[in-house]
């Protein structure tokens, strides 16, 4: 059965944390989610906007592959890759699932320096200040037992923050900051 709250977190998404506008480009980044309807929901949403959805589908545990056995050589490709991909769209929308959040415990320190000097620094460097992006994590059961909760608590707890009317509550905090400043 369909969560409704899914579309409402996707609406969310686009229209708020990435206000995409008609002939944008959003790259939809998803790793480890148990199921794919939040970025079917996202996919749908801003073709219904106007703009191009793309979208990459990620794995933890190919990605401790990929970094266990990592180059210089291979993580400038990669990072240049990714780079480039990036500077072809307006806005960036990445969900973290996580089936083991200690998938990379164990990779070398050097490998991941790698990773982080050649890939995630050089993609970051223009996407935090070039495009529209938000980054967020997704309710799985090994975010549930970390919160030490059951699942579906977790998940309800999730969403009544994920979705919460945030442009209501930033209109009801104006004169909480008018009297601060």
């Amino acid at each position: 059965m369909h969560d409704p709250r899914i579309d409402t977190l996707a609406d969310l998404l686009l229209d708020h944390s990435c206000e995409l506008q008609p002939g944008e480009t959003i790259l939809i980044e998803a790793i480890d989610l148990p199921e794919p309807d939040l970025v079917c929901a996202l996919v749908e949403g801003a073709a219904k906007r106007g703009a191009t959805p793309l979208v990459e589908i990620k794995q933890q545990r190919v990605q401790r592959s990929l970094l266990t056995n990592a180059t210089e050589t291979g993580m400038k490709l990669s990072g240049s890759l990714e780079r480039n991909r990036m500077e072809q769209v307006q806005a960036y929308i990445g969900i973290r699932g996580a089936a083991n959040a200690s998938q990379m415990n164990g990779v070398p320190a050097e490998r991941m320096d790698l990773y982080q000097q050649h890939w995630l620094r050089h993609v970051n460097e223009y996407r935090v200040p070039k495009t529209k992006w938000v980054v967020l994590r997704y309710p799985t059961d090994s975010f549930a037992q970390a919160a030490d909760m059951p699942t579906r608590d977790f998940e309800d707890f999730y969403f009544d923050v994920c979705t919460a009317d945030y442009a209501a509550m930033g209109e009801a905090q104006k004169p909480l900051v008018a009297r601060m400043q």
